[in-house]
C-alpha cells in the first residue's frame, strides 16, 4: 500500500496545475454551510470551509451586505473552453452519462445532481468557442456534455475547499452546499491585473445590471475608490430589473471602459425581465460588444449538457490547446491516477496544483 500510494503522489505531482490552469480565485453565493462572506474572492486552502480571503471587500467599494455575482480577469484567449457552475437546483439534461472517454473523469452535471451537490463544482465544456460562437466538429468533440473539472470538497484531486466534504462519487444525502458564483485567474490579479465584476440583486453598493473595475482589487495594498463603471446597464442592453448571474470580460484595448473590439460574454439571473422576453434560458450564455442594438445568444443551455431550465452562475475561459478533447486531456489526467490515490471508488479526476 506504501509503494502504491508513492507511486500516486508522483503521478499527480508530475500531472502540472489544472486548478491553476482554471479557477484558482472563486466567489460563493449566500447562505452556504462554509459562512463565507460573499463580499469576497478567495482562494483554497484545502480545510473544507476554510479558503483565505485575497480580494474584494472594502478595497472594490464593497460592503458586508453585497455579494459578487460574477467576475472576470481581462480575456484574452481567441479559441477557448467554457469553465461553469450552476446553482443547487440545476440538474443538467435528463440521463446525460458522462464523456465515455477512459481519460476522462465519470462525472458530469447530472450525476453531480443526482448525488446532491452540483453547486459547488466546476465543469469544462466539451464542445470549443472562439469569440465568434460554438467552433465545429473539430475541435469541439460533439459531444454537446461537459465533465467534472473542479469539486467543492479536497477528497478530489483539483478542489475549491468547500463543503460538503465528500467526493464527486458520494451521495450527499441532502447536506447543505456551497455555491460557487464566480471564478478567475488569481495570478492575474496577484501581478496587478484588474478585477472586473458585478454584484447580486440584493446588494446595494453597485446596480446588478452593470460592470464595475477595480485597478487594485488586492486586500493587501488595495485601494477603495478607485472603482469605476466598464459597462452600464445601457451599454449591456440590459433593463433595470436584469442581474447579471456570471462573466468573462475581453477589454482588449485594456482602458478599463466598454469600446470598440470589446466582448462581454455574460448570463443573467433565472428573474432577469429579458430571459423572459427575449425566450431565453439563464443557463444560455449571451453576448454583446460595443454597437450591439442588444445581446445574443452566444451559446445554448444545451450546448453545455444543460437544462433551459438551469441557472448557469459562473463563467471563466479556459484556452483551448488542440481540441476540446486534448484540452480536457491536458487539464484532467487518466481515472488511474485518482484511483491511485486511494479513492477506488472514484474513476476520473483532475490534477492537484501541487
Amino acid at each position: 500500500m506504501r509503494t502504491t500510494l508513492i507511486v500516486a503522489a508522483a503521478l499527480v505531482a508530475s500531472s502540472g496545475s489544472a486548478l491553476g490552469q482554471i479557477a484558482p480565485a472563486f466567489s460563493v453565493g449566500r447562505m452556504g454551510p462554509s459562512g463565507l462572506a460573499t463580499q469576497f474572492l478567495y482562494n483554497n486552502t484545502d480545510t473544507p470551509g476554510t479558503p483565505t480571503a485575497f480580494a474584494g471587500g472594502l478595497s472594490s467599494g464593497l460592503t458586508a451586505t453585497d455579494a459578487i455575482n460574477g467576475f472576470s480577469q481581462r480575456e484574452m484567449v481567441t479559441e477557448f473552453l467554457l469553465c461553469f457552475s450552476i446553482d443547487r437546483m440545476s440538474t443538467g439534461l435528463p440521463g446525460l452519462a458522462p464523456v465515455a472517454n477512459p481519460l476522462f473523469p465519470a462525472f458530469n452535471v447530472t450525476n453531480q445532481a443526482t448525488l446532491g451537490q452540483q453547486a459547488g463544482d466546476a465543469f469544462l465544456s466539451t464542445e470549443a468557442f472562439s469569440r465568434a460562437g460554438i467552433l465545429g466538429s473539430l475541435p469541439g468533440m460533439g459531444e454537446f456534455n461537459n465533465v467534472l473539472a473542479i469539486n467543492q470538497s479536497p477528497t478530489y484531486p483539483s478542489d475549491f475547499g468547500l463543503m460538503p466534504n465528500i467526493g464527486p462519487n458520494v451521495n450527499a444525502g441532502g447536506a447543505p452546499m456551497d455555491d460557487i458564483v464566480g471564478g478567475g485567474s488569481s495570478g492575474a490579479l496577484a501581478s496587478g491585473g484588474p478585477l472586473y465584476f458585478t454584484i447580486d440583486d440584493p446588494s446595494t453598493s453597485y446596480f446588478a445590471n452593470e460592470i464595475v473595475v477595480d485597478p487594485t482589487p488586492l486586500l493587501a495594498g488595495g485601494a477603495s475608490g478607485d472603482e469605476t463603471i466598464f459597462a452600464t446597464s445601457v451599454e449591456l442592453g440590459l433593463g433595470m430589473f436584469d442581474d447579471i448571474n456570471a462573466m468573462s470580460v475581453f477589454d482588449v484595448d485594456a482602458n478599463s471602459d466598454f469600446t470598440a473590439g470589446d466582448q462581454v460574454l455574460f448570463s443573467l439571473s433565472p428573474a432577469s425581465p429579458l430571459l423572459a422576453a427575449m425566450g431565453w434560458s439563464a443557463a444560455d450564455v449571451l453576448t454583446i460588444s460595443p454597437g450591439d442594438a442588444a445581446p445574443s445568444i452566444f451559446a445554448f443551455a444545451s450546448d453545455l449538457g444543460l437544462l433551459p431550465g438551469d441557472n448557469l452562475d459562473m463563467l471563466e475561459l479556459v484556452p483551448l490547446q488542440g481540441t476540446a478533447e486534448q484540452t480536457i486531456i491536458n487539464k484532467v489526467p487518466a481515472p488511474g491516477t485518482l484511483v491511485l490515490v486511494g479513492s477506488c471508488a472514484l474513476i476520473g479526476g483532475v490534477r492537484r496544483r501541487r
